[in-house]
C-alpha cells in the first residue's frame, strides 16, 4: 500500500491478459485446448491483437490472476512514486 493518497487507475495491457492466460494454463497449447481452439489461434491473437469476445472471456476465466498482477503492478508504481 502506498502511504500517500495516490488516485490511480491502472489497467493490465490486452496482450498481459493473454500473457497471463498462457501463463496459467502453462502452454499455448494447453490454453488452446481449455478453450476449444486450435493453437495457431492463439498465435494469431499475439500477432494480431486479442478479440475483444476473448478478451471478455480471458479476463473472466483468468481474473483472480489478472487481479494478482494488476495489484503487483501497483505496489511497483508505489514504490517509485514514495
Amino acid at each position: 500500500e502506498c502511504n500517500t493518497v495516490v488516485f490511480l487507475r491502472v489497467n493490465i495491457r490486452v496482450m498481459d491478459i493473454l500473457q497471463i492466460a498462457i501463463n496459467q494454463a502453462g502452454s499455448v497449447n494447453q490454453l488452446a485446448k481449455s478453450l476449444g481452439v486450435v493453437p495457431s489461434a492463439i498465435g494469431n491473437w499475439k500477432s494480431r491483437g486479442l478479440p475483444k469476445s476473448w478478451q471478455i472471456a480471458l479476463s473472466l476465466k483468468y481474473k483472480a490472476a489478472i487481479k494478482k498482477a494488476n495489484d503487483s503492478h501497483i505496489r511497483e508504481i508505489c514504490k517509485v512514486i514514495i
